[in-house]
C-alpha cells in the first residue's frame, strides 16, 4: 500500500504528463482536447484531485486542518502556475493560459470544500 505522499507525487507526475505533452504532436487521436469547456474540465479535475492527494498527505504530518488547507493551496497554486508558465516557455506545442490557472485554482477550492463539507457532515452525525 501506498503511503499518502506516494499519491500525491504520483498524480502530480501524471499531471505534469498530461499538462506538458503537446496533444496534437501525440499518437492520440483527440480532437475534442483543444475545446475550451473540455480543457477546462481537466484543468478543474486534474486540480481537484491534486488537492485532495495533498490535504490528506498534509493532515497526515500537520497538527491543523487549516495548515494542512493552507499548504495545499500554496502548492496547488505554485503548481498551477509553474504547469502554465512551462507549457509558454517550453514550446512543445502548448500555450500558457491565465483561464487555465483560473480553472486550476476552482478545482483546488472545490477540493478543499468538498473535504470541509464531508468533514462536517461526519461531525455532525457523530
Amino acid at each position: 500500500m501506498l503511503k499518502p505522499w506516494q499519491y500525491a507525487v504520483l498524480w502530480t507526475i501524471f499531471s505534469a504528463i498530461l499538462l506538458l505533452v503537446p496533444i496534437k504532436h501525440s499518437n492520440l487521436e483527440v480532437h475534442w482536447w483543444s475545446s475550451i469547456p473540455f480543457d477546462k474540465g481537466v484543468h478543474f479535475v486534474l486540480f481537484f484531485v491534486f488537492a485532495m492527494l495533498w490535504k490528506r498527505f498534509f493532515a497526515s504530518i500537520l497538527k491543523l486542518n487549516w495548515k494542512a488547507i493552507l499548504a495545499t493551496l500554496i502548492l496547488g497554486g505554485l503548481w498551477a502556475f509553474i504547469s502554465e508558465w512551462l507549457q509558454g516557455a517550453l514550446k512543445w506545442g502548448r500555450d500558457a493560459s491565465s483561464v487555465d490557472i483560473i480553472a486550476d485554482v476552482i478545482g483546488l477550492i472545490f477540493a478543499l470544500l468538498f473535504i470541509a463539507f464531508k468533514q462536517q457532515k461526519l461531525y455532525i452525525k457523530q
